[in-house]
């Protein structure tokens, strides 16, 4: 059961980060649940580096927008690093130790951002690092 529920995390999650690709793309509105929300109910974190940025601003609003049509989405929490590495790492531990069961991450800082997501992995949070490689 723990696998089933781990999967159904990490299709949320990874969802999410492909929908940020495709973020401002389409504007039609959906009321069918879809395929891949999973039936346990769950959390979700969004760290951003630096969420500053237009595009960063879409792709938030973006991740809102599919996590409202999952309704095992209990909550979004969004963390904004603004620009500031230390500020990044908290909000991942910060998260993290709010029990999110699953992150999303932009890991603007590169290296210096890797053991946060090491200990969100660990702490047995399913994390995704979002468009740019930790290491």
């Amino acid at each position: 059961m723990t696998r089933r529920r781990g999967g159904a995390i990490l299709a949320v999650a990874l969802l999410c980060g492909a929908v940020l690709v495709t973020a401002g793309t389409s504007s039609a509105k959906t009321t069918a649940v879809p395929s891949w929300c999973g039936p346990k109910k769950i959390t979700l974190g969004l760290t951003d580096g630096f969420g500053g940025n237009s595009w960063r601003l879409v792709t938030t609003a973006s991740a809102r927008n599919e996590a409202a049509k999952c309704p095992s989405v209990t909550s979004l929490t969004y963390a904004d690093g603004q620009g500031n590495t230390q500020k990044a790492i908290s909000d991942i531990q910060g998260m993290v130790a709010k029990g999110v069961n699953a992150i999303v991450v932009f890991p603007d800082a590169g290296k210096a951002i890797l053991p946060a997501l090491t200990s969100s992995f660990k702490a047995g949070v399913v994390t995704v690092p979002y468009r740019v490689t930790p290491s």
